[in-house]
């Protein structure tokens, strides 16, 4: 058993599981899809062997061994036809005026995604709604003029087939891109040794994935 955050869901392991099926197709494989905090409790717990999620509160536990991935970037995003999109500029105060919404997720990581938009003069935010369903925030990033903050992985195909628009990068001044990035790691302890298969699929997430350097 394993678990994977929203993050991982979308940006990490899409092809990965069907890879390890192919290698290994008698197994039985259970993924556990949740906050990281829930996850964590579930590796303390011994009901899964790892998780994937976002890894700074843990990358220094002696207790864990975390395994970074390459970061996933985020950013802001509006439906192709919001008032917004045929900007090519935009400025904190034209970003403001409209509702935002995110993914549910602890204070630390808010604060991370926030920052950077802070740099751009952004102090306050018109968050009005923080929700763990991505269905519901795509309903209303794509129904109404919602700009929702979030990983750019699980809105792929939306941005790919012109439904939704990124806007963050037209932020005036411009953002440095190292600050929307999200980290993202294979955590699992540090002491214990993993089944084969759980293994097996580490090799395969970092083969696609990425190791950082």
């Amino acid at each position: 058993a394993i678990g994977a955050s929203l993050l991982a869901v979308s940006g990490v392991l899409p092809g990965v599981l069907n890879g390890l099926r192919r290698q290994r197709p008698k197994l039985r494989l259970r993924v556990e899809c949740s906050q990281w905090e829930v996850l964590l409790e579930h590796l303390l717990a011994d009901r899964i062997e790892l998780f994937i999620g976002y890894p700074a509160m843990l990358a220094t536990d002696p207790r864990y061994r975390v395994t970074p991935l390459a970061p996933q970037p985020v950013s802001l995003f509006g439906r192709s036809g919001h008032p917004l999109a045929a900007s090519r500029k935009l400025s904190p105060v034209e970003l403001i005026a409209y509702p935002w919404a995110c993914i549910q997720m602890p204070p630390e990581i808010a604060a991370s995604l926030r920052h950077p938009l802070k740099q751009a003069g952004i102090s306050e935010f018109p968050m009005q709604m923080e929700c763990d369903n991505q269905t519901l925030l795509r309903e209303a990033l794509l129904h109404s003029d919602t700009l929702v903050l979030t990983w750019e992985s699980w809105l792929a195909e939306d941005i790919a087939q012109g439904r939704v628009v990124e806007l963050a990068s037209r932020i005036q001044p411009a953002l440095p891109a190292h600050m929307l990035q999200l980290q993202c790691a294979i955590v699992q302890h540090s002491h214990r040794t993993l089944s084969p298969a759980a293994s097996q699929l580490i090799q395969l997430i970092v083969s696609q994935a990425q190791l950082l350097p």
